[in-house]
């Protein structure tokens, strides 16, 4: 109703992705499909985007379809989107369209992942000049990891320097400060840093990222020394 302070919601029951598209000439490209895993009910923070996303190759064609279509149904000829959805019994549901590159590193992993980058035909195409690489050239593997650490007072933390020179860690980092307070994850302010993790497949990357969480410590003001929540000790919290 008009003036209500109450929103009423459809629930959608399924996995949670996202997509990295280029547009040219109205003609569509997915470049690679990721998929999210999410924190506690009921605050769902993506903890994990993890590439490519585990779909078979009918369900990536009902997917690319439908990014074509939303990108039609608003009139975009040129440029990039992002592309949130959630994939259920019923195919692909949409959530929202951005048309702009995905936020923080997604447009580095975009383009190890499908051998594109994403921000350079951005670019190109910004400037009216044809994509030079429109299609993916390759599919490989990348993690997004999210670091989440147990409350408490944070002291020190440390990041190995192999961790930072690891030449399959695209980048790692935190955004916590000595004296600043860990709370339980809620909403995406809660979030300590990152890790972006590569490899040839989904796998390995998702082993790397996991290692790296275990080599990720951070000392608290009491003393106790813990480290980055790594996402199967995540799931036994969430089941």
């Amino acid at each position: 109703m008009r003036d209500s302070e109450v929103v009423i919601e459809r629930w959608v029951e399924g996995s949670e992705h996202s997509a990295e598209v280029l547009i040219w000439q109205g003609q569509t490209s997915v470049l690679c499909i990721g998929q999210k895993i999410k924190s506690l009910f009921p605050y769902r923070v993506d903890v994990s985007v993890q590439y490519p996303a585990q779909l078979s190759p009918a369900q990536e064609g009902k997917v690319r379809d439908m990014c074509h279509q939303a990108v039609h149904a608003l009139g975009l000829t040129q440029g990039v989107a992002h592309v949130e959805f959630a994939y259920t019994e019923r195919g692909p549901v949409l959530f929202e369209l951005g048309a702009r590159c995905g936020g923080g590193h997604t447009p580095q992993i975009a383009r190890h992942v499908s051998g594109v980058d994403e921000f350079v035909e951005a670019c190109r195409m910004a400037c009216g000049v044809a994509p030079a690489q429109f299609l993916p050239v390759q599919r490989r593997g990348a993690d997004y990891r999210f670091l989440v650490f147990a409350p408490g007072v944070a002291g020190k933390i440390s990041i190995p320097q192999k961790l930072v020179n690891d030449p399959n860690v695209l980048d790692v980092g935190t955004t916590l400060r000595e004296g600043d307070q860990i709370r339980e994850l809620r909403t995406t302010a809660e979030r300590a840093g990152f890790l972006v993790s590569l490899g040839d497949t989904l796998e390995q990357a998702v082993e790397r990222a996991d290692e790296g969480c275990r080599e990720i410590s951070i000392e608290y003001a009491d003393g106790m020394i813990g480290h980055a929540r790594e996402l199967h000790k995540f799931r036994e919290l969430v089941h």
